[in-house]
Protein backbone atom coordinates (compact mmCIF):
# COMPACT_ATOMS: atom_id res chain seq x y z
CA UNK A 1 0.00 0.00 0.00
CA UNK A 2 2.77 2.43 0.90
CA UNK A 3 4.51 1.81 -2.42
CA UNK A 4 1.30 2.46 -4.32
CA UNK A 5 0.75 5.66 -2.35
CA UNK A 6 4.29 6.81 -3.24
CA UNK A 7 3.69 6.14 -6.90
CA UNK A 8 0.38 8.02 -6.75
CA UNK A 9 1.96 10.95 -4.90
CA UNK A 10 1.77 14.07 -7.15
CA UNK A 11 5.21 15.28 -6.03
CA UNK A 12 6.84 12.01 -7.04
CA UNK A 13 5.12 12.21 -10.41
CA UNK A 14 6.46 15.74 -10.91
CA UNK A 15 9.97 14.59 -9.98
CA UNK A 16 9.79 11.73 -12.47
CA UNK A 17 8.44 14.06 -15.14
CA UNK A 18 11.31 16.50 -14.60
CA UNK A 19 13.88 13.71 -14.69
CA UNK A 20 12.35 12.33 -17.87
CA UNK A 21 12.35 15.77 -19.43
CA UNK A 22 16.01 16.30 -18.55
CA UNK A 23 16.88 12.88 -19.95
CA UNK A 24 15.05 13.70 -23.17
CA UNK A 25 16.88 17.01 -23.48
CA UNK A 26 20.21 15.28 -22.93
CA UNK A 27 19.40 12.68 -25.56
CA UNK A 28 18.39 15.37 -28.06
CA UNK A 29 21.53 17.39 -27.32
CA UNK A 30 23.72 14.32 -27.73
CA UNK A 31 21.99 13.40 -30.98
CA UNK A 32 22.51 16.93 -32.28
CA UNK A 33 26.19 16.92 -31.29
CA UNK A 34 26.74 13.62 -33.06
CA UNK A 35 25.39 14.93 -36.36
CA UNK A 36 27.95 16.85 -38.38
CA UNK A 37 25.41 19.00 -40.22
CA UNK A 38 23.55 20.11 -37.10
CA UNK A 39 26.89 20.81 -35.35
CA UNK A 40 27.83 23.14 -38.21
CA UNK A 41 24.53 24.99 -37.90
CA UNK A 42 24.91 25.40 -34.14
CA UNK A 43 28.46 26.72 -34.50
CA UNK A 44 27.34 29.09 -37.24
CA UNK A 45 24.71 30.53 -34.91
CA UNK A 46 27.20 30.88 -32.07
CA UNK A 47 29.72 32.70 -34.25
CA UNK A 48 27.09 35.01 -35.71
CA UNK A 49 25.92 35.92 -32.20
CA UNK A 50 29.53 36.46 -31.08
CA UNK A 51 30.12 38.81 -34.04
CA UNK A 52 27.03 40.87 -33.22
CA UNK A 53 28.07 41.09 -29.56
CA UNK A 54 31.53 42.26 -30.56
CA UNK A 55 30.18 44.94 -32.91
CA UNK A 56 27.77 46.17 -30.22
CA UNK A 57 30.59 46.44 -27.64
CA UNK A 58 32.77 48.33 -30.14
CA UNK A 59 30.15 51.04 -30.62
CA UNK A 60 29.11 51.17 -26.97
CA UNK A 61 32.64 52.27 -25.98
CA UNK A 62 32.84 54.77 -28.83
CA UNK A 63 34.71 57.58 -26.95
CA UNK A 64 37.71 55.27 -26.42
CA UNK A 65 40.54 54.75 -28.90
CA UNK A 66 39.67 52.35 -31.73
CA UNK A 67 42.32 49.78 -30.77
CA UNK A 68 41.01 49.63 -27.20
CA UNK A 69 37.39 49.33 -28.35
CA UNK A 70 38.43 46.55 -30.71
CA UNK A 71 40.20 44.77 -27.86
CA UNK A 72 37.13 44.99 -25.60
CA UNK A 73 34.90 43.79 -28.44
CA UNK A 74 37.20 40.86 -29.11
CA UNK A 75 37.26 39.88 -25.44
CA UNK A 76 33.46 40.18 -25.23
CA UNK A 77 33.01 37.86 -28.20
CA UNK A 78 35.50 35.43 -26.66
CA UNK A 79 33.57 35.35 -23.39
CA UNK A 80 30.45 34.44 -25.34
CA UNK A 81 32.40 31.67 -27.10
CA UNK A 82 33.58 30.43 -23.72
CA UNK A 83 29.96 30.24 -22.52
CA UNK A 84 29.15 28.18 -25.61
CA UNK A 85 31.99 25.78 -24.88
CA UNK A 86 30.69 25.34 -21.32
CA UNK A 87 27.14 24.67 -22.54
CA UNK A 88 28.30 21.96 -24.94
CA UNK A 89 31.08 20.80 -22.60
CA UNK A 90 33.50 21.07 -25.51
CA UNK A 91 36.31 23.64 -25.77
CA UNK A 92 36.68 22.90 -29.50
CA UNK A 93 33.76 25.25 -30.06
CA UNK A 94 36.47 27.93 -30.02
CA UNK A 95 38.70 26.25 -32.65
CA UNK A 96 37.49 28.16 -35.77
CA UNK A 97 37.69 31.48 -33.91
CA UNK A 98 41.45 31.59 -34.60
CA UNK A 99 40.88 31.82 -38.37
CA UNK A 100 37.45 33.51 -38.49
CA UNK A 101 38.24 36.41 -36.14
CA UNK A 102 40.86 38.16 -38.38
CA UNK A 103 38.63 37.95 -41.48
CA UNK A 104 35.71 39.57 -39.67
CA UNK A 105 37.87 42.31 -38.14
CA UNK A 106 39.69 43.46 -41.29
CA UNK A 107 36.53 43.25 -43.40
CA UNK A 108 34.47 45.41 -41.02
CA UNK A 109 37.23 48.02 -40.76
CA UNK A 110 37.71 48.10 -44.54
CA UNK A 111 34.05 48.86 -45.30
CA UNK A 112 34.00 52.62 -44.49
CA UNK A 113 37.35 53.30 -46.20
CA UNK A 114 38.08 53.68 -49.88
CA UNK A 115 40.07 50.75 -51.23
CA UNK A 116 43.81 51.22 -51.65
CA UNK A 117 46.49 48.88 -52.97
CA UNK A 118 47.82 48.10 -49.49
CA UNK A 119 44.32 47.49 -48.15
CA UNK A 120 43.46 45.13 -50.99
CA UNK A 121 46.68 43.15 -50.59
CA UNK A 122 46.14 42.83 -46.83
CA UNK A 123 42.56 41.69 -47.33
CA UNK A 124 43.58 39.12 -49.94
CA UNK A 125 46.34 37.69 -47.75
CA UNK A 126 44.21 37.46 -44.58
CA UNK A 127 41.14 36.15 -46.41
CA UNK A 128 43.24 33.55 -48.22
CA UNK A 129 44.85 32.44 -44.96
CA UNK A 130 41.58 32.42 -43.00
CA UNK A 131 39.48 30.62 -45.59
CA UNK A 132 42.11 27.92 -46.12
CA UNK A 133 42.57 27.33 -42.40
CA UNK A 134 38.80 27.31 -41.80
CA UNK A 135 38.31 24.88 -44.68
CA UNK A 136 40.95 22.60 -43.19
CA UNK A 137 39.15 22.72 -39.84
CA UNK A 138 35.79 21.99 -41.49
CA UNK A 139 37.24 19.03 -43.36
CA UNK A 140 38.52 17.45 -40.15
CA UNK A 141 35.46 18.44 -38.05
CA UNK A 142 33.42 15.39 -36.99
CA UNK A 143 30.85 17.05 -34.76
CA UNK A 144 30.54 18.54 -31.30
CA UNK A 145 31.19 15.18 -29.68
CA UNK A 146 34.84 15.41 -30.75
CA UNK A 147 37.24 17.57 -28.73
CA UNK A 148 40.83 18.48 -29.53
CA UNK A 149 43.30 16.09 -27.83
CA UNK A 150 45.14 19.05 -26.29
CA UNK A 151 42.00 20.18 -24.47
CA UNK A 152 41.32 16.64 -23.31
CA UNK A 153 44.81 16.46 -21.80
CA UNK A 154 44.40 19.84 -20.10
CA UNK A 155 41.07 18.72 -18.66
CA UNK A 156 42.69 15.61 -17.14
CA UNK A 157 45.72 17.44 -15.75
CA UNK A 158 43.96 20.52 -14.32
CA UNK A 159 41.01 18.69 -12.72
CA UNK A 160 38.72 21.08 -10.87
CA UNK A 161 40.73 24.06 -12.14
CA UNK A 162 39.88 23.23 -15.76
CA UNK A 163 37.26 26.01 -16.18
CA UNK A 164 39.97 28.57 -15.34
CA UNK A 165 42.47 26.87 -17.64
CA UNK A 166 39.80 26.68 -20.30
CA UNK A 167 38.98 30.39 -20.19
CA UNK A 168 42.50 31.81 -19.96
CA UNK A 169 44.60 29.18 -21.71
CA UNK A 170 42.29 27.95 -24.47
CA UNK A 171 40.17 31.05 -25.12
CA UNK A 172 41.57 34.35 -23.89
CA UNK A 173 45.31 34.01 -24.59
CA UNK A 174 44.87 32.90 -28.23
CA UNK A 175 42.36 35.71 -28.75
CA UNK A 176 44.82 38.31 -27.47
CA UNK A 177 47.62 36.95 -29.66
CA UNK A 178 45.54 36.88 -32.84
CA UNK A 179 44.27 40.36 -31.98
CA UNK A 180 47.84 41.62 -31.75
CA UNK A 181 48.68 39.90 -35.05
CA UNK A 182 45.81 41.47 -36.96
CA UNK A 183 46.15 44.94 -35.38
CA UNK A 184 48.89 46.09 -37.83
CA UNK A 185 46.54 45.38 -40.75
CA UNK A 186 43.78 47.38 -39.03
CA UNK A 187 46.13 50.35 -38.63
CA UNK A 188 47.15 50.20 -42.30
CA UNK A 189 43.51 50.00 -43.44
CA UNK A 190 42.31 52.88 -41.26
CA UNK A 191 45.23 55.14 -42.18
CA UNK A 192 45.04 54.16 -45.89
CA UNK A 193 48.74 53.35 -45.97
CA UNK A 194 50.57 53.66 -49.27
CA UNK A 195 51.89 50.71 -51.21
CA UNK A 196 55.55 50.17 -52.06
CA UNK A 197 57.91 47.39 -53.11
CA UNK A 198 58.26 46.06 -49.56
CA UNK A 199 54.48 45.72 -49.21
CA UNK A 200 54.25 43.72 -52.43
CA UNK A 201 57.25 41.56 -51.55
CA UNK A 202 55.94 40.54 -48.14
CA UNK A 203 52.47 40.06 -49.60
CA UNK A 204 54.01 37.40 -51.83
CA UNK A 205 55.78 35.93 -48.79
CA UNK A 206 52.41 35.72 -46.99
CA UNK A 207 50.81 33.93 -49.94
CA UNK A 208 53.76 31.52 -50.13
CA UNK A 209 53.42 30.81 -46.38
CA UNK A 210 49.71 30.04 -46.73
CA UNK A 211 50.35 27.74 -49.70
CA UNK A 212 53.16 26.04 -47.78
CA UNK A 213 50.89 25.48 -44.80
CA UNK A 214 48.13 24.19 -47.06
CA UNK A 215 50.42 21.68 -48.77
CA UNK A 216 51.68 20.46 -45.38
CA UNK A 217 48.12 19.94 -44.09
CA UNK A 218 47.07 18.20 -47.31
CA UNK A 219 50.04 15.82 -47.19
CA UNK A 220 49.26 14.98 -43.58
CA UNK A 221 45.60 14.28 -44.37
CA UNK A 222 46.57 12.03 -47.29
CA UNK A 223 49.03 10.17 -45.08
CA UNK A 224 46.48 9.63 -42.32
CA UNK A 225 43.88 8.36 -44.79
CA UNK A 226 46.26 5.72 -46.19
CA UNK A 227 48.19 4.57 -43.13
CA UNK A 228 47.40 1.21 -41.59
CA UNK A 229 49.09 1.77 -38.23
CA UNK A 230 50.54 4.52 -36.07
CA UNK A 231 53.64 6.07 -37.59
CA UNK A 232 55.47 9.21 -38.68
CA UNK A 233 55.17 10.85 -42.08
CA UNK A 234 58.48 10.92 -43.91
CA UNK A 235 57.88 12.53 -47.29
CA UNK A 236 57.04 15.89 -48.86
CA UNK A 237 57.38 18.93 -46.61
CA UNK A 238 57.52 16.57 -43.62
CA UNK A 239 60.67 14.80 -44.80
CA UNK A 240 63.10 17.02 -42.87
CA UNK A 241 60.69 19.05 -40.68
CA UNK A 242 58.47 17.77 -37.88
CA UNK A 243 56.16 20.83 -37.95
CA UNK A 244 56.16 22.46 -41.42
CA UNK A 245 52.55 23.62 -40.97
CA UNK A 246 53.55 25.62 -37.89
CA UNK A 247 56.35 27.22 -39.90
CA UNK A 248 53.81 28.46 -42.43
CA UNK A 249 51.64 29.94 -39.66
CA UNK A 250 54.58 31.76 -38.08
CA UNK A 251 55.88 33.16 -41.39
CA UNK A 252 52.39 34.26 -42.44
CA UNK A 253 51.95 36.69 -39.54
CA UNK A 254 55.51 37.97 -39.76
CA UNK A 255 54.78 38.75 -43.42
CA UNK A 256 51.61 40.68 -42.49
CA UNK A 257 53.52 42.65 -39.87
CA UNK A 258 56.34 43.42 -42.30
CA UNK A 259 53.86 44.60 -44.95
CA UNK A 260 52.70 47.27 -42.52
CA UNK A 261 56.21 48.01 -41.28
CA UNK A 262 57.41 48.69 -44.84
CA UNK A 263 54.76 51.37 -45.34
CA UNK A 264 54.66 52.68 -41.73
CA UNK A 265 58.11 52.04 -40.19
CA UNK A 266 57.33 54.37 -37.27
CA UNK A 267 54.74 51.76 -36.17
CA UNK A 268 57.46 49.17 -35.61
CA UNK A 269 55.98 48.23 -32.24
CA UNK A 270 53.07 46.56 -34.06
CA UNK A 271 55.43 43.68 -34.88
CA UNK A 272 54.96 42.52 -31.30
CA UNK A 273 51.97 40.51 -32.49
CA UNK A 274 54.08 38.33 -34.79
CA UNK A 275 56.65 37.96 -32.00
CA UNK A 276 54.01 36.83 -29.48
CA UNK A 277 52.60 34.38 -32.01
CA UNK A 278 56.08 32.89 -32.51
CA UNK A 279 56.58 32.60 -28.75
CA UNK A 280 53.20 30.84 -28.41
CA UNK A 281 54.17 28.18 -30.93
CA UNK A 282 57.64 27.57 -29.51
CA UNK A 283 56.54 27.49 -25.87
CA UNK A 284 53.10 25.87 -26.06
CA UNK A 285 51.94 24.38 -29.37
CA UNK A 286 55.16 22.69 -30.52
CA UNK A 287 56.20 21.33 -27.08
CA UNK A 288 52.72 19.80 -26.60
CA UNK A 289 52.92 18.12 -30.00
CA UNK A 290 56.46 16.90 -29.30
CA UNK A 291 55.45 15.36 -25.96
CA UNK A 292 52.60 13.54 -27.65
CA UNK A 293 54.81 12.18 -30.42
CA UNK A 294 57.46 11.12 -27.90
CA UNK A 295 55.04 8.48 -26.59
CA UNK A 296 55.29 6.58 -29.89
CA UNK A 297 58.05 4.05 -30.54
CA UNK A 298 60.80 5.24 -32.83
CA UNK A 299 60.40 8.94 -32.03
CA UNK A 300 63.98 9.46 -30.87
CA UNK A 301 65.31 7.98 -34.09
CA UNK A 302 62.85 10.08 -36.09
CA UNK A 303 63.88 13.17 -34.11
CA UNK A 304 67.56 12.56 -34.80
CA UNK A 305 67.07 12.83 -38.58
CA UNK A 306 64.60 15.77 -38.68
CA UNK A 307 64.52 19.40 -37.62
CA UNK A 308 61.88 21.09 -35.48
CA UNK A 309 60.34 23.36 -38.14
CA UNK A 310 63.03 24.18 -40.73
CA UNK A 311 62.66 22.06 -43.90
CA UNK A 312 66.37 21.37 -44.37
CA UNK A 313 68.25 18.10 -43.78
CA UNK A 314 70.54 17.87 -40.80
CA UNK A 315 74.28 18.23 -41.33
CA UNK A 316 74.79 14.58 -40.38
CA UNK A 317 72.52 13.55 -43.24
CA UNK A 318 74.28 15.86 -45.69
CA UNK A 319 77.69 14.53 -44.69
CA UNK A 320 76.56 10.91 -44.92
CA UNK A 321 75.30 11.51 -48.45
CA UNK A 322 78.55 13.14 -49.67
CA UNK A 323 80.53 11.03 -52.17
CA UNK A 324 83.82 9.59 -50.87
CA UNK A 325 86.81 11.86 -51.31
CA UNK A 326 89.33 10.87 -53.94
CA UNK A 327 92.78 10.00 -52.65
CA UNK A 328 95.97 10.56 -54.56
CA UNK A 329 97.51 7.40 -55.99
CA UNK A 330 100.84 6.56 -54.47
CA UNK A 331 103.69 5.71 -56.85
CA UNK A 332 104.41 2.03 -57.05
CA UNK A 333 107.42 0.92 -55.13
CA UNK A 334 110.25 -0.55 -57.16
CA UNK A 335 111.62 -3.74 -55.78
CA UNK A 336 115.08 -5.09 -56.46
CA UNK A 337 114.69 -8.65 -57.69
CA UNK A 338 116.41 -11.28 -55.61
CA UNK A 339 118.98 -13.55 -57.18
CA UNK A 340 116.79 -16.58 -57.67
CA UNK A 341 116.45 -18.85 -60.61
CA UNK A 342 113.24 -18.87 -62.65
CA UNK A 343 112.45 -22.34 -61.33
CA UNK A 344 112.58 -21.13 -57.72
CA UNK A 345 110.33 -18.10 -58.38
CA UNK A 346 106.82 -18.68 -56.96
CA UNK A 347 104.02 -16.86 -58.79
CA UNK A 348 101.73 -14.61 -56.68
CA UNK A 349 98.28 -16.04 -56.18
CA UNK A 350 95.34 -13.62 -56.26
CA UNK A 351 91.88 -14.16 -54.77
CA UNK A 352 89.09 -13.68 -57.28
CA UNK A 353 87.41 -10.30 -56.88
CA UNK A 354 83.76 -10.28 -55.88
CA UNK A 355 81.69 -9.08 -58.77
CA UNK A 356 78.62 -6.92 -58.27
CA UNK A 357 75.81 -7.24 -60.81
CA UNK A 358 75.27 -4.14 -62.88
CA UNK A 359 72.74 -1.76 -61.30
CA UNK A 360 73.10 -3.24 -57.81
CA UNK A 361 74.85 -1.44 -54.94
CA UNK A 362 76.74 -3.47 -52.34
CA UNK A 363 75.03 -3.50 -48.95
CA UNK A 364 78.18 -2.20 -47.27
CA UNK A 365 77.98 1.06 -49.25
CA UNK A 366 75.18 2.52 -47.12
CA UNK A 367 74.24 2.43 -43.45
CA UNK A 368 71.05 0.72 -42.40
CA UNK A 369 68.12 2.71 -43.79
CA UNK A 370 64.65 3.29 -42.38
CA UNK A 371 62.04 0.76 -43.29
CA UNK A 372 59.10 2.75 -44.56
CA UNK A 373 56.70 0.20 -43.17
CA UNK A 374 58.24 -0.25 -39.74
CA UNK A 375 59.57 3.26 -39.10
CA UNK A 376 56.68 5.12 -37.42
CA UNK A 377 56.43 8.74 -38.53
CA UNK A 378 53.42 10.86 -37.93
CA UNK A 379 52.62 14.42 -36.96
Amino acid sequence: MEEKNKENNPQNKKTKTREQTLDEHKERLLSMKEKRSSSFLVLGGIYLAATLIGVAIYFIFFPLAFWLRLLLADIGATIFMFAGSLFFNNASVYDPYWSVQPIVIVSLFAMPHRPSATQVLLLIAIWFWGMRLTANWAYTFHGLTHEDWRYVNLRKKSGSLYPIVNFFGIHLVPTLIVYSCVLPAVYAIRLEARCNFGVVFFFLVALAAVIWQGIADLQMQMYRSKRTKSGFIHYGLWKHSRHPNYLGEIVMWWAIGMMVFCTMPHRWYLLIGAALNTILFFTVSIPMAERRQAQKPGFEQYKSVTRLILPFPRMSQIQSSDPPKETEAKPAETKVPETTSPAEEIPETKMPEETVPEGKVPEESFPEAFDSETDPREQ
